[in-house]
């Protein structure tokens, strides 16, 4: 028990069931038992934080804010309570009126958790980076082997796109927690699990992939139907192209639930993939019909709409996704598109606008900066590249695509343009040089190929690889105004 209530001994059984199921990531069961149990005695705060804290991992959050309150009410005092409750306003876009209570809160006297909430808010609002970190500081000062406050800071690295410091943070966060405890425990506000599951998406965006899919595996020993592991197995199988593998995952995931929209989403994008755009539109409205509002299924329908030249269609969809999330970035980018095809260009600027949003999600941006670079390849003669778009997506014998080829105007020579939205890595180096060496084989009358990588930083690696290759240069987005 955490909070000291009494329970039966069969309550308390059940209890401890349904904290072993949340604690696997079987939320929808875990809450089945703590909405029972919360109905049966209503003024536990065991049952109450439970059924919040679960709300919460399965995305309910404005339901999950009513539990909350509801201790609050009573119990002013209860700091899991008030952490959901600020963790639950931060994902419901309510930051300043998180703000405004842990500022309330810290007149009382520094709370640890508090400065380094406050720290992970303002992260989010484009706040000064010393600010920040002097608040993490302080945090630390007064809890150094805090789990939650390394998880906190690890989450604002990556933010910052500095994924190594992320990962060393999130490696202390979990040498300091417990592999039994979940966050339903008392003064536990993150779990081991939370944090392998964070550390497998480190390492597959710094394309580490051996590495995510042996955390992966470690997650699935323990439990064969991890849900959120077995995401991130199918994810990273994609990433490598290995469609086949990605397949034979995410027939056992669907096994497990054959409705589970997030699954289904997987498949209907792997059928993009390979070009079944039918198959795929089968799925995404499958998904429609079991849950009307997970944008990703009317997302990925725009761009087989716009593809398709159906406009109208796309235009349609577009406004649907959005409706439910005004920042998705794929409705957002073929939106826009399509509404320039419909000669609709104030919204089409509009949503343009919208897509260069620092909260929506940077992994899609790439594709709005591969057009804005494409266009406006001016940007890069300050550098000394006076260029001509050759193609966009030129895609390879092994189905790689790369992202921008050009012509050298003067020297005709090729340039290829590989875009990375955070650091180059030394992954960034061997593709650009794949992709080089493959120009440099197929298109014979250009006598050099040049390589250019576009991204947020680099790392040692990476500059200790180009500084050896004169033709292989770094710019930042931000020197190119972008």
């Amino acid at each position: 028990m955490i909070w000291g209530d009494k329970m039966g001994k069969k309550d308390d059984n059940l209890y401890n069931e349904g904290k072993n199921l949340y604690g696997l990531g079987e939320y929808e069961k875990a809450l089945d038992i703590f909405k029972k149990l919360s109905e049966k005695e209503p003024n536990s705060l065991d049952y109450l934080f439970a059924v919040g804290r679960t709300l919460s991992r399965l995305f309910k959050d404005k339901e999950a804010l009513k539990y909350y309150q509801k201790i609050l009410n009573n119990h002013p005092d209860h700091f899991s309570a008030l952490l959901g409750y600020l963790i639950s306003l931060g994902v419901i876009n309510k930051d300043q009126k998180a703000l405004n209570i842990i500022e309330n809160e810290l007149k009382k006297g520094d709370n640890a958790i508090l400065l380094a909430r406050k720290a992970f808010i303002l992260s989010s609002n484009e706040k000064n980076q010393n600010e920040i970190f002097d608040l993490f500081n302080r945090a630390l000062q007064l809890e150094r082997d805090d789990a939650y406050i390394w998880y906190l800071k690890s989450l604002v690295y990556a933010k910052y796109l500095e994924d190594e410091k992320a990962l060393d943070s999130l490696n202390r966060a979990i040498s300091l927690v417990s592999e039994s405890k979940t966050n339903l425990d008392n003064n536990n506000y993150v779990s081991k699990r939370d944090l392998l599951l964070w550390k497998i998406f480190l390492l597959q965006k710094l394309n580490e992939h051996d590495k995510a899919l042996k955390y992966c595996g470690i997650l699935l020993k323990s439990y064969k139907y991890d849900r959120e592991a077995l995401f991130y197995k199918i994810s990273i199988y994609i990433d490598q192209e290995n469609y086949d593998r990605a397949s034979e995952v995410l027939d056992l995931a669907l096994d497990i639930d054959p409705n589970d929209v997030y699954f289904l989403n997987f498949k209907g994008n792997i059928y993009l993939i390979k070009g079944s755009d039918e198959d795929a539109l089968k799925v995404f409205n499958k998904i429609t019909d079991i849950n009307p509002e997970f944008e990703w299924g009317w997302a990925n329908q725009v761009s087989i709409y716009y593809y398709r030249k159906e406009y109208q269609k796309a235009e349609e969809i577009s406004k649907k996704t959005l409706n439910i999330n005004s920042k998705n970035p794929f409705a957002l980018y073929y939106g826009s598109l399509t509404m320039k095809k419909l000669n609709k260009k104030s919204i089409a600027r509009e949503w343009e606008k919208r897509l260069s949003d620092p909260t929506v999600d940077v992994i899609f941006l790439e594709k709005n900066l591969q057009d804005r670079i494409a266009n406006e390849l001016w940007r890069l003669k300050k550098f000394g590249y006076d260029l001509k778009l050759k193609s966009r997506e030129h895609i390879l014998e092994d189905r790689r695509r790369i992202d921008i080829l050009c012509e050298d105007i003067n020297s005709k020579d090729s340039v290829v343009i590989e875009l990375k939205r955070g650091k180059a890595i030394k992954d960034t180096y061997l593709q650009i040089s794949h992709y080089m060496d493959f120009i440099s084989n197929t298109i014979p009358f250009h006598r050099n190929v040049k390589g250019i990588v576009i991204s947020s930083g680099y790392t040692k690696a990476f500059k200790k690889l180009i500084d050896n290759r004169s033709d292989i240069s770094q710019i930042d987005f931000e020197q190119l105004g972008l």
